[in-house]
């Protein structure tokens, strides 16, 4: 995933405050939680939780989108948006 295809998906996420912090490790396990929220868990996010854009629920909308990955590939998913937030 490049710097360009993280923009285009921000972009169409439907939310009211981006209130990400910087991102470390602790987001990272944040962003992990969230896709496999979405992807293991089964769990389904309110609306009111999806209004503020967090790591994780970041993660949780990217894992709706793109389903069961590998470990590595949330990890760049994840260094991608990271670049990106700067």
């Amino acid at each position: 995933m490049d710097m360009h295809t993280c923009k285009k998906l921000i972009s169409e996420m439907v939310y009211e405050d981006d209130v990400r912090q910087p991102p470390d490790n602790l987001r990272r396990g944040q962003f992990k939680a969230g896709w496999e929220d979405a992807t293991v868990r089964d769990k389904i996010y309110t609306e009111n939780t999806l209004k503020k854009l967090t790591w994780h629920n970041l993660g949780y909308r990217l894992g709706k989108k793109f389903g069961d990955k590998h470990i590595d590939e949330i990890n760049e998913i994840f260094d991608c948006f990271a670049s990106y937030y700067y």
